[in-house]
């Protein structure tokens, strides 16, 4: 629908989040717990259909609130890994 309609809103890839954010984990040293708990979070989201695939900001919000209720992940590392999400998504 011309200028105001875009289909494309900013997401985090699942190129991008293998490369990018499951990187940053490994080198901040997460468990492969915490590791496989964050794919497991963001799954569904980047395996939806072809035009919607990928992490669109809310759904980075909702999965780090998910995170943080299990309670499993320090507070601290979920901020930084939604503060590198965000960034991503841009």
């Amino acid at each position: 629908m011309g200028l105001f309609w875009s289909d494309s809103k900013p997401s985090v890839s699942k190129t991008e989040f293998q490369e990018k954010i499951i990187s940053h984990i490994e080198a901040s040293d997460w468990s492969d717990e915490d590791k496989d708990l964050v794919k497991m979070v963001f799954a569904g989201s980047l395996n939806e259909s072809d035009s919607q695939a990928g992490i669109d900001k809310k759904e980075i919000e909702e999965g780090i609130t998910v995170l943080k209720k299990s309670g499993k992940i320090s507070s601290s590392r979920l901020d930084d890994l939604k503060k590198h999400m965000l960034d991503c998504a841009k």
